[in-house]
């Protein structure tokens, strides 16, 4: 029997230590067909699928108020067998009790999804991938001004990412797992000494190169050699507000290397050739080259990390990528709700954010209950991160068939089994470190003894 994610993340904050009482809320989308993933992949990759996941933690105390939040898509590539879990955003709002439950909660949702016997969607390859890049708050406005909020300075997160990841795919029956992680500018011994971790199995590094995982882009009738197979978008993925993807845009809309005589081609040119530099751009020198975007040598120190797990005998569902599964909502009401984090609500003080989450949490029900309208607005907010700017398909005509299933249709009963739930922990708290902290180790000055006459 297939374990949903949001028992699965209540059994984990389970064994929180302390006494507490948390509430869950998982808002995963129905799958729907999508093809920026690889855009500049040729020929066009044939089917991929994605799903939104929106998840947030609040804990109950005098109030009950939003601790944390995950923000993430996958994607599920059948040809291939493969599927990318994509974590865009992980925040808190300082207003846990001690000790913090977010580690844990997002060690259990990437486990969840690596994991063969809970992963949820058929894929033999799970990739997870993120960008490191500190901020003051991701999810959460206004919880950068709130005191207790104590947001990770750039190594520091770095680190924070690269323990979490390897603690959640510690222990995992039947996989194998290669780990990579990149800090573009520095070399691995830099890296090292700047993230200070003790984890084995990482390799330093893109898995680009490799052999021994395929690509989940489907490789092109005439193998690697071929223009196609060079072709650097179809081993890059393109994920929304993401580095990578804003320098994808800019090698494939360039034409620099082209030679005088192609340059008078172009309106003659395939449309299904790649575009601008792609099959002139290694993924080593894409690599290289990032080390130099205005992104990673501002000062601040970002990661790239990618972990894959596979195994041999994955859990066969035989459910069609497209086909909703019970608990899984409208793609309109993730949108909804992404909208409301983004502009209506504020964290930056204890009272606002207890009115903040009183309106999200009742809003997720009467969405699911038919009470709110599904309407996502449009909305401007304090945002000055880097956005990935409107792609321009130049020729590569946008194809998306529509999804043969209905989208599914929440109610209050769905809200109850799988989308909303809650846990009470009474568990001791560790005080090990605290212990270790308070000991002190006496001193002896060894004197040497007199030779007597």
């Amino acid at each position: 029997m297939t374990i949903h994610l949001r028992d699965y993340l209540l059994a984990a904050l389970s064994i929180h230590p302390g006494t507490r009482s948390f509430h869950v809320h998982v808002l995963l989308s129905a799958p729907q067909r999508t093809n920026t993933l690889y855009p500049f992949a040729t020929p066009r990759v044939p089917k991929v699928c994605f799903q939104d996941v929106l998840v947030i933690l609040s804990e109950e105390r005098a109030h009950t108020v939003i601790v944390a939040g995950i923000q993430a898509t996958v994607y599920n590539i059948p040809l291939t067998s493969s599927a990318i879990l994509y974590i865009s955003k992980v925040d808190s709002t300082g207003q846990a009790s001690a000790p913090s439950p977010t580690a844990l909660l997002v060690r259990s949702f990437i486990r969840y999804y690596v994991d063969p016997k809970t992963r949820p969607v058929d894929a033999t390859y799970l990739w997870v991938q993120l960008f490191a890049r500190a901020q003051d708050q991701y999810l959460f406005l206004g919880s950068k001004d709130y005191q207790a909020k104590k947001p990770l300075g750039d190594a520091k997160l770095c680190g924070w990412w690269r323990a979490c990841l390897a603690r959640a795919v510690q222990d995992i029956q039947d996989v194998s797992v290669k780990m990579y992680y990149l800090l573009p500018g520095y070399n691995e011994k830099e890296a090292e000494d700047m993230l200070r971790c003790a984890e084995a199995k990482w390799e330093y590094g893109h898995p680009y190169s490799q052999k021994e995982v395929p690509m989940p882009c489907p490789l092109p009738s005439g193998g690697e050699d071929t223009e196609d197979g060079r072709n650097l978008g179809r081993f890059i993925p393109y994920f929304d507000d993401d580095a990578k993807s804003r320098f994808l845009d800019e090698i494939g809309c360039s034409t620099e290397l082209r030679s005088p005589q192609k340059k008078k081609n172009t309106e003659k040119e395939e449309p299904n050739r790649p575009l601008g530099e792609m099959a002139r751009v290694s993924t080593d020198e894409f690599w290289e080259r990032m080390s130099f975007r205005q992104e990673c040598v501002s000062g601040a120190v970002t990661g790239f990390f990618t972990v894959v797990v596979w195994c041999s005998k994955p859990r066969s569902r035989s459910i069609p990528p497209l086909a909703p599964q019970a608990g899984q909502v409208s793609p309109q009401i993730n949108k909804r709700i992404i909208t409301l984090l983004c502009s209506g609500l504020d964290f930056s003080t204890e009272e606002k954010a207890t009115k903040g989450t009183e309106l999200l949490e009742s809003t997720i029900r009467g969405l699911c209950e038919g009470l709110v309208p599904v309407v996502a607005t449009t909305t401007t907010t304090d945002d000055e991160r880097p956005k990935t700017p409107e792609r321009k398909l130049h020729g590569h005509v946008p194809d998306v068939s529509p999804n043969p299933f209905a989208e599914p249709i929440t109610s209050l009963e769905t809200y109850h089994q799988h989308i909303y739930g809650k846990v009470t922990t009474a568990n001791e708290i560790s005080t090990r470190k605290s212990e270790e902290s308070s000991r002190v180790t006496k001193l002896e000055v060894r004197r040497k003894k007199r030779k007597l006459d």
